[in-house]
């Protein structure tokens, strides 16, 4: 599966994805907003990533309509005004409110891969892999997630500008499954969005230096 969109005003179609709620706040959420070159998440002006009681009024997220089949690259430039916190989100099931899924989260501290869970009405969330780093708000980044099928592990790797590294995927991972992107904790720029092949480069560094 193939798709490439930038979401500056005009040259995307916001049919090609479902917008998606948090099963965390269904009732309070943010929604997507169009900017002339980007897209972000919608705060109240008095919003505050200190208010922890309104975390939920920053959260939205969408995921293509089109199912990803095996190995892929998932690709987005953005942008986090404060400290955190866009996010490449992987689910398996293509659902209005996320159930068991996976974020690749970049932040000013890092990257963290968070596997959610939706067990009997009930959500839950587990850090799997991290990756330190000192990334700068009001900065345009690079973020990258390759999910790999192979013989000996299924695989996901990770990257944000210059640094990658990667970790398993959780077990029974499927290999159809959804690709979209998620804005969260603060405000969240996402410029464009890709959905690609694997590069057949070996040089692991130099795909994700691109």
């Amino acid at each position: 599966m193939k798709y490439n969109c930038t979401f500056s005003e005009g040259n995307w179609n916001t049919d090609d994805f479902l917008t998606v709620i948090s099963p965390r706040w269904q009732s309070v959420h943010s929604q997507w907003e169009q900017h002339r070159e980007y897209i972000s998440n919608r705060l109240a002006p008095d919003w505050t990533p200190a208010d922890r009681s309104r975390e939920g009024e920053a959260y939205i997220s969408m995921l293509h309509k089109t199912a990803v089949n095996g190995d892929a690259r998932i690709e987005t430039s953005c942008l986090f005004e404060e400290r955190m916190a866009p996010v490449i989100t992987l689910a398996k099931k293509l659902t209005p409110v996320h159930e068991e899924h996976l974020e690749i989260v970049v932040f000013d501290e890092g990257i963290n891969l968070w596997h959610h869970k939706f067990d009997n009405g009930k959500p839950s969330w587990k850090l799997i892999a991290y990756q330190e780093l000192q990334l700068q708000a009001h900065k345009k980044h690079h973020l990258v997630t390759e999910i790999r099928f192979a013989g000996q592990g299924n695989f996901i790797c990770m990257g944000v500008d210059d640094v990658s590294f990667g970790c398993l995927l959780p077990e029974n991972w499927p290999q159809i499954y959804y690709a979209g992107i998620t804005a969260c904790e603060g405000r969240n720029r996402f410029y464009d969005f890709s959905i690609s092949e694997i590069p057949d480069n070996r040089n692991r560094n130099k795909r994700f230096n691109n």
